[in-house]
């Protein structure tokens, strides 16, 4: 969501008497966030003392409604606003890999940088119960099982997973598990689809 906000005859989601100078106005939180943004910051404050409260009433309404979080800022006498577009997100871009999030673009452009693991020639097991020992190049895409009475798995020697009575229970582990070993007990069905 980061970047200009789009301007008033774009959007025409604002009422027509929404500003009485909208464009000075957004010509100018336009040009804080463009500097915000190139600084790497997620939030700006505008001051907009030179405009009637009315219209920075309005344009914090404007703004709210277009997704940004707007306050007053502190000590302003209702004239600047705090105008905050997200906190970096935490994204976590695997062990082989990282992430990378590109600022300043609408909607920002967030991109794992090693290859996309869910891609490759697929197959499955399947079975009852018991244990499925994972092609050491095979990738798990996916783990289904289901379990009458109630039942367990465990993958990679971790801790038990239980599955309650008449539950199934599907994990996506994204393929960022490699060649595992897959316990199931006491379940009726199980599924586990790889690619490599």
């Amino acid at each position: 969501m980061a970047g200009p906000v789009p301007t008033y005859l774009d959007t025409q989601l604002a009422a027509q008497s929404a500003f009485s100078v909208p464009f000075g106005l957004l010509t100018l939180v336009n040009a804080d966030i463009a500097t915000a943004v190139a600084a790497g910051e997620f939030n700006t404050t505008v001051d907009c003392s030179l405009f009637v409260a009315e219209d920075v009433s309005n344009l914090r309404i404007y703004l709210d409604s277009l997704g940004y979080l707007v306050e007053f800022a502190k000590n302003s006498g209702n004239k600047s606003l705090l105008i905050d577009w997200g906190k970096p997100l935490d994204i976590d871009g695997g062990g082989e890999g990282s992430t990378t999030v590109t600022q300043g673009t609408t909607p920002w452009v967030v991109s794992e940088e090693n290859v996309d693991k869910n891609f490759g020639a697929w197959a499955y097991y399947s079975g009852i119960s018991g244990t499925v020992v994972v092609g050491g190049s095979q990738r798990v895409i996916g783990i289904g099982a289901y379990s009458l009475s109630g039942g367990s798995l465990t993958i990679a020697g971790g801790s038990i997973i239980p599955i309650p009575a008449g539950v199934d229970i599907n994990i996506n582990p994204l393929a960022n598990l490699m060649g595992p070993t897959i316990v199931f007990t006491g379940t009726d069905s199980y599924f586990v689809e790889v690619v490599s």
